[in-house]
């Protein structure tokens, strides 16, 4: 895992000068490359934890104080 990490790359770019087609390209290529790899278990979300959507507020402490790691899921239950 350490080899791995070390090799990892964080590209980023700004879109604000691009032109509203080439943005709606660049998301749409972006969003097919990714859901492929979602779906094939290539990438994998990283979940924090899980609230019903009455406990919104107590899901957002831990975000509020930078404690968790990943995404925070409020489920909406009928």
């Amino acid at each position: 895992m350490l080899n791995e990490v070390k090799r990892i790359q964080i590209i980023d770019t700004a879109l604000r000068s691009q032109s509203v087609e080439r943005k709606a390209t660049l998301t749409k290529s972006f969003s097919e490359f990714t859901i492929e790899r979602f779906r094939d278990g290539k990438l994998k979300p990283v979940i924090d934890s899980i609230w019903d959507w009455g406990d919104a507020n107590k899901a957002h402490a831990p975000m509020t104080e930078n404690k968790n790691v990943g995404k925070i899921i409020l489920m909406i239950r009928e």
